[in-house]
This record gives C-alpha cells, structure tokens and sequence, in this order.
C-alpha cells in the first residue's frame, strides 16, 4: 500500500468534511474540488456561476500554499 497522507487547511473553505482537500501518495498532490463558498460565512458568496467561479480562484493555491511545507516529507 502506498503512503498517503490527507490534509485540510483552514485557509480554505471546505465543501464537505467527508472528503479531504488534499491527498498526499506517491510524490503526487491530489487536490479535491471547491465551490465559491465565502470564507466569512461557509455560504455561496452568490447565485450567479461567474461570481462563483471568480470567488474560488484562489482557493487552490491557498490549498498548495498550506500543503507546500509538509509536502517535501
């Protein structure tokens, strides 16, 4: 079996807690998917696809920024 490691941060909202935000196996980083949910309040931050979508971009590189230093283990 392969080593695997799951990772959450706090940085980023969390769609679901049944799933992990990042996995970690064999030299690879797995990165689950998000919606444009607010930070301030765990809620869509709007009804509308693009508002969503502009409120997500950064949620990745929050993900691997957190991930980063436990990444090289």
């Amino acid at each position: 079996m392969a080593d695997r490691k799951n990772f959450n941060t706090n940085l980023v909202p969390r769609g679901t807690k049944v799933f992990p935000q990042v996995v970690i196996a064999n030299g690879f980083i797995f990165l689950s998917g998000t919606a444009g949910f607010s930070p301030a309040t765990g809620k869509l931050i709007s009804d509308s696809f693009e508002e969503q979508v502009v409120q997500l971009m950064p949620f990745p590189g929050g993900i691997l920024f957190s991930v980063e230093g436990i990444a090289m283990i």
